[in-house]
């Protein structure tokens, strides 16, 4: 059994080898503990990783599509909406937490089942997010922006094109029948 020091311990050295590995030091070492800390822990709102997650996927999406813009300039907005959507689910964002190996500095009970590739993926892409929101409140945007361009941008091309099956079908009834699918 684990004492309330030893979890400490545990989790604060789980922070310097992320810091090693993002190869950033947070001023702010709670952001990176908030970062890395899963609900099952702590279920407060403010104390694990959920809110991050949130923020994390907005500041990702605001960097991928900057970037698309300027990649293919002359593509129209449904096109790099598809682009997007290939680098910003779960299963790319997750591919690239697995890259960084983010699973081995998680702080979660040993109650959830991380042999379980949904729970695994899910868990993983989260974990990509909300440290990219901790580094976007510890540093800047530009810091957090470096941080996806050097991480997911640079392995886009391991990316699955097509994950946007409801995107897919919507534009196969519009050009089949010119008009939306209608979801139940």
């Amino acid at each position: 059994m684990f004492s309330f020091f030893d979890r400490f311990k545990s989790s604060s050295d789980s922070s310097k080898l992320l810091e090693r590995k993002l190869n950033y030091n947070f001023r702010n070492k709670q952001l990176l503990q908030i970062a890395i800390t899963h609900k099952s822990i702590n279920s407060k709102p403010n104390h694990n990783y959920e809110r991050f997650e949130l923020v994390g996927d907005s500041v990702i999406n605001l960097i991928v599509t900057e970037w698309l813009s300027k990649k293919y300039p002359d593509d129209n907005e449904g096109d790099l909406t598809t682009k997007r959507a290939s680098l910003v689910n779960t299963y790319f964002l997750s591919k690239i937490s697995n890259i960084l190996n983010l699973e081995e500095n998680i702080i979660i009970s040993k109650g959830v089942d991380m042999k379980n590739d949904v729970v695994s993926r899910n868990i993983n892409a989260d974990m990509y997010e909300s440290i990219t929101r901790a580094l976007f409140l510890d540093s800047n945007f530009n810091f957090a922006k470096q941080f996806v361009l050097n991480t997911l941008i640079e392995n886009y091309q391991l990316s699955e094109k097509n994950l946007n099956h409801k995107g897919i079908l919507i534009e196969f009834c519009h050009k089949e029948y010119n008009k939306p699918p209608i979801f139940n």
